[in-house]
């Protein structure tokens, strides 16, 4: 699996946001697609936003890494080393044509209209033949697809209110991805997501009210254009979310609370369990005939305190699905750090979490794969503690973390058979970092004019794996690596 860039003791834990809403849905990283263009996503090293405790429980590590869009792309362009042979010929005002080997051709435009109300439309295509080949001598990780992103805002000093819109299609041959023995799979997903949000800048107290509803339809072919082979499996999600975040400066810093509530809709022609009324799946002549709905309550409290070179944020959720007839569980988490001097910091944290399984975790049980329905939800305690050096042109961290894991969700299989099947299970309890029971990661960035040279140098205290229990009594080795 293409891991997304977050200490995480499984990939499938991103949360993407647009103003604050979430757009990722019951999806791994993989196969989460830009949704939206000609912006920049900028990772913050601390985000001073209200309510991190909400997205905390995006995160199997319980860590929050808030991403920026930043409008101002031709910049970046200019000191952007080519890319498999990639021409980069950015246009002014926010145009851009890319072209390069494998039959790669990316063209895009936005404009904007500023003022008490604003407005911002982009789109752009794409595509690629891609890299490889069938044994056949067809397309097999070839890609083509369109998006187009659209935002507005209203600030009249008293109120701001902003609201989104975005569309992304995207095909893509996904080669082996989901199975070794079949070399010539294809996806095709579709996504439209919408928001709006309100916030009073009067007064002590803010008020954030907020509602979205994210869509998406994807069809998988086991072989590609060939469903009397194999039929194609279709999914289609609805996430609908309504939230009211809060927050009030004091004496002793600064004071949040809110509450979500958020319902997800899966119908698919195989996940999920069976359907008492069908929907008909748009295009053919079949039924989405099983689904899975939950709802999902959350509560929230945090408290930030902001001084010159101290900062302190602490907070707990209080969260209760409907899956599983799960009871409310509340997870607490703290994080601080101190400046020394103007290029050093020190930080230490420690944060819990919760992860529901996906749908294909729970459910997905064909092509070699054997899922659990009855799993049950990861949670996860995460401690973390290291020092930062930052100036104009160098950048250094050394740090140390270790995750005491609850019901981890992997899939396994068991190598003494042959023919045994890819099956997902809740490991009892791990205590790891990326197999590892303790970890240290030091890095060292240097920058020299517009161009950042990096170096990341893991480094691993490794004690030998103790054999775990999986949620159906067997025992596992987790694999101990460096």
């Amino acid at each position: 699996m293409v891991s997304c860039g977050i200490v995480s003791e499984y990939d499938n834990t991103w949360l993407i946001l647009i103003d604050g809403q979430g757009i990722l849905q019951n999806q791994q990283c993989w196969n989460w697609d830009e949704d939206f263009y000609l912006k920049e996503f900028i990772s913050l090293e601390s985000a001073k936003t209200d309510n991190n405790e909400f997205y905390m429980n995006a995160h199997t590590n319980g860590k929050v890494t808030i991403l920026k869009l930043d409008e101002n792309l031709n910049e970046l362009w200019r000191r952007t080393p080519g890319y498999y042979g990639t021409q980069i010929l950015p246009t002014d005002d926010g145009g851009v044509l890319l072209g390069g080997s494998y039959g790669y051709l990316n063209t895009g435009a936005r404009v904007a209209l500023q003022g008490k109300t604003s407005h911002s439309l982009s789109a752009n295509l794409t595509r690629s033949d891609g890299y490889s080949r069938n044994k056949a001598g067809g397309l097999n990780a070839d890609y083509s697809g369109g998006k187009a992103f659209y935002q507005g805002s209203y600030d009249d000093g008293q109120f701001n209110v902003s609201w989104y819109a975005g569309l992304s299609t995207r095909g893509f041959g996904s080669n082996t991805f989901y199975g070794a023995k079949w070399d010539d799979q294809y996806e095709h997903t579709m996504k439209t997501y919408t928001a709006i949000q309100a916030e009073n800048k009067q007064g002590r107290f803010h008020l954030r009210p907020s509602i979205y509803w994210n869509h998406t339809t994807d069809r998988f072919e086991l072989f590609r254009d060939a469903p009397d082979i194999y039929p194609f499996n279709y999914h289609r999600t609805d996430v609908y979310g309504v939230n009211l975040n809060s927050y009030f400066d004091w004496a002793l810093g600064r004071t949040a609370l809110g509450a979500e509530l958020r319902n997800e809709d899966l119908v698919s022609g195989n996940l999920g369990e069976p359907l008492s009324k069908p929907h008909h799946i748009h295009g053919t002549d079949r039924d989405y005939d099983h689904g899975l709905n939950r709802t999902n309550i959350s509560f929230v409290l945090e408290h930030n305190i902001l001084l010159k070179r101290f900062t302190l944020s602490a907070g707990i959720v209080a969260v209760k699905n409907s899956w599983n007839e799960m009871n409310m569980r509340v997870y607490p988490g703290i994080d601080a750090s101190y400046r020394i001097g103007d290029y050093w910091k020190i930080y230490a944290s420690y944060n819990t979490s919760l992860r529901m399984p996906s749908a294909t975790e729970l459910y997905y049980s064909v092509g070699g794969h054997k899922a659990d329905k009855h799993l049950k939800p990861e949670e996860l305690e995460a401690v973390e503690g290291g020092i930062k050096y930052a100036s104009r042109t160098v950048e250094g961290s050394l740090s140390i973390y270790h995750n005491h894991c609850k019901n981890l969700i992997d899939w396994i299989r068991r190598t003494s058979d042959a023919d045994a099947p890819w099956e997902s299970v809740n490991f009892t309890k791990v205590n790891a970092t990326r197999d590892n029971p303790g970890s240290v990661t030091a890095t060292l960035t240097l920058t020299i004019g517009d161009y950042g040279f990096t170096r990341t140098v893991p480094v691993s205290v490794t004690i030998p794996a103790l054999p775990q229990a999986d949620g159906a009594g067997r025992t596992i080795t987790p694999d101990a690596t460096i």
